[in-house]
């Protein structure tokens, strides 16, 4: 049973403290009886009773003074809540340690232009539902994941609660999860990865007077690997020479294989094409004047003789000096696009998904999942295409 200590100067049960039930050293409650009948409820976030009331009477003056101006707290809006929560909280620690900083954004970000008008208490269920699906189409640079908007909806749990906790609403509505959206993949048409092969010996051309010729080379040949085997970005930016081997076939013909370590764990892909790896590997002998060691990075800049991290920023730059869009369909094209590419020609070349998974490190399900409604579509243009007219690299 729940002890209630009234505190109010005239023992009218105005200012209440209590302890919740269940709880090793649990912290003082306050409640606060408003005009009307209305309670505000909030924590001391302390344990001890004398610094719980001093923090309750302080409450109550500022709430009694709040009313007497006509400022109504059970009728606050999101945003005006938002406002005192942020000032109250930014800065100070959660009971875990960390700081509420990253969560007050979060809610700040999105969720403050989608709620901010509405009244706390007018908050149902339903508009969570609206929330996840306007959140889809609401972005500032690329299309949230499922995880990212459950974040932003634990975020908003956060905030209520403290509103909850200020009286504000009575209790927390229920919240409920969002549902998976299948977000097709950002990948490039035929005719755009034609536009990519061609007008990249101009874009690296073009580099050798403004001092970035070896940037743009190794971009070049990053791009043609990349769409010649369906590499994840991670798995690329973690190749060395010595993962590189070649074999024979039935027909004595050289394969040259790749050796990669992925999410999937450890794996084996095959160059459709190796012309691209051959010209880098040419260059980079003739660059540091020796054979290239077995650990070396295949992709490492000059300037850190690090593996490079991104090529994001020269990449943007080529498909803008071709004139092909970042965004497509509000989808942004990154790098990663070039793994969906090679997954969907392949497909659409009558390649067996399973195969094709084990060369990509996925499953048979994820492409049906990906690229199924994509495969439909191409192989209804291009029923007789072969795989050497997809504008891969030819010697």
């Amino acid at each position: 049973m729940v002890d209630y200590i009234d505190i109010s100067p005239l023992q009218n049960g105005e200012i209440v403290l209590y302890q919740r039930e269940g709880m090793k050293d649990p912290k003082y409650q306050i409640r606060i009886r408003m005009g009307g009948g209305k309670y505000l409820r909030s924590s001391s976030k302390t344990t001890h009773f004398k610094e719980a009331k001093r923090v309750a009477l302080n409450q109550y003056t500022l709430l009694k003074t709040k009313e007497e101006l006509g400022d109504d707290p059970v009728g606050a809006t999101f945003k005006k809540a938002f406002i005192n929560w942020k000032k109250y909280t930014l800065g100070t620690q959660t009971t875990r340690g960390g700081k509420w900083d990253r969560t007050v954004r979060t809610v700040e970000l999105y969720a403050l232009t989608f709620f901010g008008g509405m009244k706390l208490k007018s908050i149902k269920s339903k508009d969570f539902i609206n929330y996840a699906q306007w959140r889809q189409e609401n972005y500032k640079r690329t299309p949230p994941s499922n995880d990212s908007i459950i974040k932003e909806i634990t975020a908003i749990r956060s905030f209520l609660t403290y509103c909850r906790d200020m009286g504000h609403i009575d209790d927390l509505p229920r919240i409920p999860k969002p549902k998976p959206v299948n977000r097709r993949r950002s990948t490039f048409t035929l005719d755009e990865y034609r536009k990519i092969y061609k007008g990249l010996r101009g874009f690296v051309k073009e580099g050798k007077p403004l001092g970035k010729y070896d940037d743009r080379y190794l971009l070049q040949h990053y791009i043609l690997i990349m769409a010649n085997t369906g590499l994840r970005v991670g798995e690329a930016r973690e190749l060395r020479w010595g993962d590189i081997s070649r074999i024979s076939n039935e027909k004595d013909d050289q394969i040259t294989i790749v050796r990669v370590s992925g999410k999937t764990g450890e794996r084996e892909a095959v160059f459709l094409d190796d012309t691209a790896l051959n010209r880098l590997w040419e260059y980079k002998k003739e660059k540091i004047g020796r054979v290239p060691s077995a650990d070396e990075h295949i992709f490492l800049s000059k300037r850190t003789n690090k593996p490079i991290t991104s090529f994001k920023v020269s990449f943007n730059s080529l498909l803008d000096y071709i004139g092909v869009t970042v965004s497509k369909n509000g989808i942004n094209r990154t790098i990663y696009s070039l793994r969906h590419f090679y997954a969907t020609q392949r497909l659409t070349n009558g390649v067996n998904p399973y195969l094709l998974a084990q060369q990509m490190g996925t499953s048979v399900n994820m492409l049906e999942k990906h690229y199924g409604h994509v495969v439909t579509t191409d192989i209804a243009q291009s029923l007789n295409v072969r795989s050497n007219q997809y504008g891969y690299v030819r010697k």
